[in-house]
């Protein structure tokens, strides 16, 4: 496969190391073109590939968010592919977390992570980003924060004690949904 910056689409395959990780990241940044490339390979890939990826992918959403906008739909398909990979889907729920999601994938992105959010099973990473995923789409829809209020509020009662994380992220999102209820 040809990309347009030099990266070398085996190495995904093998273990990267955070610096490796960081320069992939800057490579995908300066070529958005090998993002789409690459991620259409990644329902025929391997584990190693997809993990490396989606871990490339979140950087790459934390720095440059808008150039992961287009890419939802294959993202939430590479993650129903990769339904049991706690990795995969922690990855995944952070870059949902960090970007605009456009509207045509909004239900299905809200209905994935709402169901991360309340089901004590997944990860405290995919629960905290599902929150945040969950808040950013509900700002423009009343009803959607009202069920996002008493969600958070019962975790928090419930398991609030459990997570330092769950905690904090819960704590911080009601603040902003009551923001958002009572303007």
């Amino acid at each position: 496969m040809k990309l347009g910056s030099d990266i070398d689409v085996k190495v995904f395959s093998g273990r990267i190391s955070k610096l490796e990780k960081e320069a992939f990241e800057m490579k995908l940044i300066e070529n958005p073109s090998d993002i789409d490339m690459l991620l259409q390979k990644a329902d025929s890939e391997d584990l190693p590939f997809v993990y490396n990826l989606f871990w490339v992918l979140k950087g790459v959403s934390e720095e440059s968010p808008k150039l992961l906008e287009i890419h939802v739909n294959s993202i939430l398909k590479v993650m129903s592919l990769f339904k049991k990979n706690d990795g995969i889907q922690r990855n995944g729920t952070a870059i949902l977390s960090n970007i605009i999601i456009p509207e045509e994938y909004m239900s299905q992105c809200y209905k994935l992570c709402f169901g991360k959010l309340i089901n004590s099973s997944r990860s405290i990473a995919e629960r905290v980003f599902s929150m945040t995923t969950c808040f950013n789409i509900a700002i423009n829809y009343p009803e959607l924060l009202e069920e996002l209020k008493l969600v958070l509020s019962e975790i928090l009662e419930k398991e609030g004690h459990l997570s330092a994380g769950i905690r904090s992220r819960a704590k911080s999102v009601l603040v902003k949904v009551n923001r958002h209820l009572h303007k």
